[in-house]
């Protein structure tokens, strides 16, 4: 599994990165073998965004199967956007059919 990051807006420092890679393999790792590559983005919106809201995170998974799943979270600083962001992401795995089709497989080998 690959993970890329690309961080716009102001100097996001390395620190940042490292926490956005870092959390992502939390909430992705034990699904490593079904995704292919990891992609997230990190944006500082404080430019063009007037409300409290100024840091967003957007994470977008790419499956083996070719399907893919988007998720965002935004926040006053980018840990708290990186943070929301990677809590979406273990809620939508649970949801997906590839992962739901893995582990009905391995529940029913394990059972035999």
């Amino acid at each position: 599994m690959n993970i890329s990051v690309k961080a716009q807006g102001s100097a996001l420092a390395s620190r940042c990165r490292r926490f956005a890679v870092q959390a992502t393999l939390v909430q992705v790792g034990q699904f490593s073998r079904a995704v292919e590559h990891v992609r997230v983005q990190l944006d500082d919106l404080s430019q063009s965004s007037r409300s409290g809201v100024s840091q967003l995170c957007r994470i977008v998974l790419h499956f083996r199967d070719h399907s893919f799943v988007v998720v965002e979270g935004v926040g006053e600083s980018m840990n708290t956007a990186i943070e929301r962001a990677t809590l979406r992401i273990s809620e939508r795995l649970r949801l997906h059919p590839l992962l739901l089709v893995s582990a009905d497989t391995a529940m029913t080998a394990g059972s035999a």
